[in-house]
């Protein structure tokens, strides 16, 4: 939770989620787990209540693989992980897995919980 969020703040802060290359992340918050939650149950016992962060959902997205690449998309890719350096943060899990096409073509990166961010500075 602590990497994605650090990097969601650094990729909010450069404008990289209004941008379109990751999904929009709308706020993160911990979940309070109480009888008027059961499927929270299982956190129960833990000594730190869950955390959780708001991302934009993407219908009908497929993963990134060798039949939807095209140039199009290897282009935006690029852009795409050049922006997300740019805002400081290193993904660290670059497999395709973690690449998202959308039905309108857009590419988008997903998946930074192994993400390294550094400062501002």
């Amino acid at each position: 939770f602590h990497n994605e969020k650090r990097a969601y703040e650094h990729l909010l802060h450069f404008g990289v989620c209004a941008d379109g290359f990751v999904p929009y992340c709308y706020g993160w918050f911990t979940l309070p787990v109480s009888k008027e939650t059961p499927w929270l149950h299982p956190f129960a016992s833990d000594n730190v209540p869950p955390n959780a962060i708001l991302l934009e959902y993407f219908e009908r997205a497929v993963k990134l693989d060798v039949t939807n690449v095209t140039v199009d998309i290897a282009e935006q890719g690029l852009t795409a992980i050049s922006r997300i350096h740019d805002a400081r943060v290193l993904h660290s899990d670059p497999y395709p897995r973690n690449h998202l096409v959308l039905p309108t073509g857009r590419f988008v990166v997903i998946d930074f919980d192994a993400a390294l961010t550094w400062p501002h500075e």
